[in-house]
């Protein structure tokens, strides 16, 4: 399949980029393997195995290390991902935070940034971020692979300026949806994300689905969910009323000002001095654990309509693992047991038995390490 210039490979891999991939995580994910281990985990043959091990070498993606134990005959060489020669930027730009993490090949964090951005970002913001993380750290620009842009609605503005930012930084750059990049940083460090299939809840504006490892689904922002998903009717039709998202960290803090509006008592208002235009999801979160009953309320109910959700498109998916972020994972058990719950309720039954739904464990970092860690594959799968 053809990759569009500028945006992360989401479709089926040819033969070649297979291989390059599944290579590369057998190498990350033992932290060093033999030749030989590799071909019996992947199922190669050891001339295949080396064809493409020399491509890594030859641009010191991996190299050898001391031997193996050996069961006789000559010991194997071991290999490992040449980690402090070469790593990558991803940056957020979806949130009302700008933030930036700097990876290493195996999608270890060198470092990460994030600073509050009063307008929308810019190309410039961007810009001067990363050239202060690569001094701070050291880094040569001959050592980073590229820069990979993590966006949501704002996906199409972002490709518009991605040659912008390339230019500026002289580096190859990517662009990618959050609901993907939070995906892939899960499943690159995430233990619990050990599956051939997962999805990934985006703050219920984006689901990310990885298929057998490898192959991307992904969609972001209220127009694409609405378009691609499937999860709307018009207000009224209220057979699906739960297929239709709420919006931004699961419209919990718009349906907290709607019921403030109308004049309904909650210490949400107190919490913020009376300024309902600063309240945030800590702030019904807060209120929720001091006991405040709209709050109860509000998080049971956008859990409850998320649970459905997540049940239709396990029923759609079947994946392994749900893995819900995006910054509702903040609700924390509250959220995390109501939609367990609707999953057991709604799911069918087989799929709901393998399934296992869990909280994100990278929180607000999840779309800039995952738009690193996606400009590191995109090496591999083009060596």
């Amino acid at each position: 399949m053809k990759k569009k210039e500028g945006l992360f490979r989401s479709g089926v891999l040819s033969e070649k980029e297979r291989k390059n991939l599944l290579i590369y995580n057998l190498i990350r994910r033992k932290g060093t393997i033999s030749r030989t281990g590799i071909g019996k985990e992947a199922g190669f043959n050891i001339v295949t195995v080396s064809n493409y091990i020399n491509a890594f070498l030859e641009k010191r993606f991996v190299v050898e290390k001391e031997y193996d134990v050996s069961s006789g005959g000559r010991r194997p060489t071991l290999l490992e991902l040449s980690r402090r020669d070469h790593c990558a930027l991803g940056v957020d730009v979806g949130s009302s935070d700008l933030r930036m993490a700097l990876v290493d090949l195996a999608g270890g964090v060198i470092d990460k940034k994030s600073k509050s951005a009063k307008e929308n970002i810019s190309v410039k913001d961007v810009v001067d971020m990363a050239n202060d993380m690569l001094g701070a750290a050291k880094i040569d620009k001959d050592k980073v692979k590229g820069i990979g842009i993590g966006a949501s609605e704002r996906i199409d503005e972002w490709i518009g300026k991605r040659k912008e930012v390339s230019s500026a930084l002289k580096l190859d750059a990517y662009v990618g949806g959050n609901a993907m990049s939070s995906a892939y940083a899960e499943k690159i460090l995430n233990v619990q994300t050990e599956v051939e299939n997962m999805m990934y809840i985006y703050s219920d504006i984006g689901y990310g689905v990885i298929i057998k490892g490898e192959t991307f689904c992904a969609v972001g922002g209220d127009r694409d969910v609405k378009a691609d998903i499937g999860s709307g009717p018009e207000e009224g039709v209220q057979d699906l009323y739960y297929l239709q998202p709420l919006g931004t960290e699961a419209g919990l803090v718009a349906s907290a000002k709607k019921v403030i509006e109308r004049g309904v008592g909650t210490s949400i208002l107190e919490l913020v001095g009376g300024d309902a235009g600063k309240i945030s999801l800590n702030t019904v979160i807060e209120a929720a654990s001091k006991k405040d009953k709209i709050a109860t309320e509000l998080i049971d109910t956008a859990s409850s309509n998320l649970g459905t959700r997540v049940a239709y498109l396990i029923n759609l998916f079947s994946p392994e693992l749900v893995v819900i972020g995006g910054g509702i994972e903040k609700a924390g058990d509250t959220l995390l047991s109501t939609v367990r719950t609707t999953v057991e309720r709604l799911a069918l039954e087989d799929s709901a038995k393998k399934v296992k739904v869990v909280l994100s464990i990278l929180g607000q970092d999840a779309v800039a390490i995952g738009a690193a860690c996606l400009v590191i594959r995109e090496v591999f799968i083009n060596t």
